[in-house]
């Protein structure tokens, strides 16, 4: 094999390996979030807020049912659901989210499209002696936001931390992907003959 097909066969190969990494899921965690009630709050491209109310807010106790910071809308009765809005979409969204035991909760996580159009929906009862956090799950071709928290009697206070989500591929890995397994194709089809 001559230095040119070494060449092109290396490049399409990284391609191939490189293209599923770019797909890697993204955390925010809620540690570097600042104390206190915020109209919105924004980290690595995705923006939270609490449709209908105000504010939402950071637990600046640490106080989680997980231990960590995390956020729960700060209106008061009734509480509302959290949106988070991804920039540039994703294929699956996850979220941690918990109580402490005040009351039973429809804890819910649902994908909208950017057109309004319902995805997918997750959703955990939680029982009136649950302490503690449940991850939900969600995928779909192309998210644009997120909507969670909790329906309970109580007006659900629930808590959210640990938002996991995976960017909609971007065209240039794709199209690296289809280049990458071309190769491999060529490359096999002329080892055949």
């Amino acid at each position: 094999m001559n230095v040119t097909k070494k060449v092109v066969r290396y490049a399409l190969l990284t391609g191939l390996v490189l293209a599923p990494s770019s797909a890697m899921a993204l955390v925010i965690d809620f540690e570097s979030m600042p104390a206190g009630e915020l109209p919105s709050y924004t980290e690595q491209g995705v923006t939270f807020t609490a449709p209908g109310g105000p504010n939402v807010t950071a637990t600046v106790f640490g106080n989680t049912p997980n231990g960590t910071k995390g956020i729960i809308d700060s209106t008061g009765f009734p509480w509302v659901p959290t949106r988070a809005d991804i920039l540039g979409g994703a294929i699956a969204v996850s979220v941690d989210i918990g109580d402490f035991d005040g009351d039973a909760d429809d804890l819910f996580l649902q994908a909208f499209s950017a057109g309004n159009l319902l995805l997918d929906v997750d959703l955990v009862t939680i029982p009136i002696p649950f302490v503690g956090m449940v991850t939900l799950s969600v995928a779909a071709p192309d998210i644009a936001y997120v909507i969670f928290g909790g329906v309970g009697v109580g007006g659900s206070s629930v808590y959210s931390d640990n938002f996991t989500w995976e960017p909609v591929p971007e065209p240039m890995t794709v199209a690296l992907l289809g280049a990458g397994l071309a190769g491999l194709g060529l490359t096999r089809r002329r080892r055949i003959r």
